[in-house]
């Protein structure tokens, strides 16, 4: 074997060996690991350049070849640390927002004026103030956004000046727009967590596009990142479902075409039984179910019974699983959501709160109280 493919064969087997032993290393200290690689490194050329002036060789094509695979080493060594120090700050973010998705009441919230179909993404910051105090006052400290349009990309700043304990997930829908995905990376700052994306296999956008989105936004902000998909999405595309940091499954029933409560509780507890299934696949990412859900035109004491028992079923059945937590769709009702805009009637009404910034209310064994209030289900 010439001298040369001796080099090489020698590198090769030393950075496979390195690569093995910076694994178990840093596991128990990223730094040890470091200096470990660096010493392997050092007392490989410093044993090499002694040979070879031992054998009296020329070495100038030898320091070349040194220098260059040094160089190579180095940049790879700088590269490789910096993305594990951003996924364990990853990792370190997730379980802060793990603990407020334990603790805090969710809502999924929209402008009450927001209108995308006829452009109306600019809302007064008053009104965004205002709505987003209604919340804080009633008991909603983790907010959820869909989209960063216009406005909507202010949510999260406008919301931790009201209160810096508020959790915020931003919602980015349009994850080929560079535009929208910029002014998210913006204002990281204020946010929690991010979803990338709804549902994108409706919105005709294909899952390279959609990793690509996710990296670029955990690689920017080193915020976890989800994709919301029905509960069997996940499993149809394995690559997304390795590549996000938590889970966001839509976990609606069908209320569009049914109004009986036993029946959408029943279908709702259905789809959380299916989340057990993919929350074994894996283990080791949280769960935050998106838009539990239930219209009021169906009445108010219906919607407060389905809060109430969902509620209920989230807190003492022994089944629920483990990790997954409940989220609420919708804060306010959203006008622009009508039939004249070829939406279901029901879906123009699935607030907590009407459009007046008033919490519903129904009668309960002859006393009147907010719907809202289904979700401070307690053993009492």
């Amino acid at each position: 074997m010439k001298t040369f493919e001796k080099i090489i064969a020698a590198i090769t087997t030393i950075l496979a060996f390195a690569t093995v032993l910076f694994e178990i290393l840093r596991k128990v200290s990223l730094y040890l690991a470091i200096a470990s690689i660096l010493l392997i490194f050092l007392t490989f050329v410093l044993i090499f350049y002694y040979k070879q002036v031992k054998k009296r060789r020329k070495l100038k094509i030898y320091r070349v070849l040194f220098i260059m695979i040094s160089i190579g080493f180095v940049i790879n060594a700088i590269y490789y640390v910096r993305t594990i120090q951003r996924h364990q700050l990853v990792e370190k973010n997730l379980a802060k927002f793990e603990s407020k998705l334990q603790t805090y009441r969710w809502i999924a919230y929209e402008p009450i004026n927001f209108d995308r179909l006829a452009n109306k993404i600019y809302i007064p910051e008053d009104d965004l103030k205002t709505e987003l105090d209604t919340l804080l006052k009633n008991g909603f400290k983790g907010i959820i956004t869909f989209s960063n349009e216009g406005s909507l990309n202010n949510i999260p700043e406008i919301a931790k000046k009201l209160d810096s304990s508020i959790c915020v997930i931003m919602g980015v829908m349009d994850v080929e727009n560079k535009g929208l995905l910029d002014s998210a990376i913006k204002v990281s700052k204020y946010v929690d967590a991010y979803c990338v994306g709804h549902m994108f296999t409706d919105q005709g956008i294909n899952q390279d596009s959609l990793i690509e989105a996710i990296k670029t936004i955990r690689n920017k902000t080193n915020k976890p990142v989800s994709t919301t998909l029905r509960p069997n999405g996940y499993k149809c595309f394995p690559d997304i479902s390795a590549e996000i940091d938590w889970f966001f499954p839509d976990v609606h029933a069908n209320w569009y075409n049914e109004d009986s409560i036993e029946v959408i509780i029943d279908q709702t507890k259905a789809i959380i039984g299916d989340i057990e299934n993919l929350r074994l696949l894996f283990p080791n990412k949280p769960f935050l179910l998106k838009m539990i859900s239930f219209p009021s035109n169906a009445s108010t004491n219906k919607q407060y019974k389905f809060f109430y028992k969902i509620t209920e079923y989230s807190k003492t059945c022994m089944t629920f699983p483990e990790r997954v937590y409940p989220s609420f769709f919708s804060a306010y009702d959203l006008k622009w959501k009508s039939t004249k805009n070829y939406y279901n009637k029901f879906e123009s009404q699935l607030g907590l709160f009407d459009s007046f910034k008033v919490a519903k209310t129904t009668l309960i064994n002859g006393k009147k109280v907010k719907v809202i209030e289904g979700l401070q289900w307690t053993r009492k």
